[in-house]
């Protein structure tokens, strides 16, 4: 990155942290606008690659991409989802690893995850640098997704990362604090609410 006169100096790399180590939020984490559009898999998927890849640049160690970043949020119906949805070794993921491996960032992601018997899942994945994927689904749907979704049954996951430990959840999720990621365990460095 070429640094130029007026602007200001490009991100130094961070040092390797411990995983007991708090986050700093101004080294780890960075807001990109990355909004998906509806039924446009491949527009999304170039979207988030260059999110990743900026995100990178801009000297983030963590990325968290939008809940449904794979596919777009606002679905007709259960088979316009499943139309839509990809399984956890689909393009997209395999795609966000590549990318998590040669930036050497984590990158959290939403996807519309394809289940046996023409079902979908609101899914999320953290990926690792090393190519470890953790997944989570959403257990608690709002409105119409109960018509779309099959809720999770799992609860959130808390990831012992490089970063620190990450908790999981997706949006409505935060509402119940019985599955909170932070009230099941030991409080993680950072929670990641998309």
């Amino acid at each position: 990155m070429r640094h130029l006169p007026g602007t200001p100096p490009p991100p130094v790399a961070a040092p390797r942290r411990r995983s007991h180590d708090p986050i700093p939020a101004n080294r780890a984490c960075r807001v990109l606008p990355v909004g998906a559009h509806h039924c446009q898999s491949s527009y999304n998927l170039d979207r988030t690659r260059v999110a990743i890849a900026e995100a990178a640049e801009r000297g983030a160690q963590l990325l968290v991409l939008p809940e449904l970043a794979q596919s777009g949020y606002a679905f007709y119906d259960r088979e316009e989802a499943h139309a839509l949805s990809e399984p956890r070794d689909g393009p997209t993921l395999e795609a966000w690893a590549r990318q998590a491996a040669k930036y050497q960032i984590i990158v959290v992601g939403g996807f519309c995850e394809r289940l046996p018997d023409g079902q979908v899942a609101n899914s999320s994945v953290l990926i690792e640098p090393d190519g470890r994927r953790t997944f989570y689904r959403k257990a608690h749907l709002w409105d119409r997704e109960t018509q779309i979704f099959t809720p999770g049954s799992e609860p959130p996951p808390v990831v012992d990362t490089h970063l620190g430990r990450i908790g999981m959840m997706i949006c409505y999720d935060l509402g119940f604090p019985n599955g909170c990621a932070w009230r099941r365990c030991a409080v993680p460095s950072c929670c990641v609410h998309r």
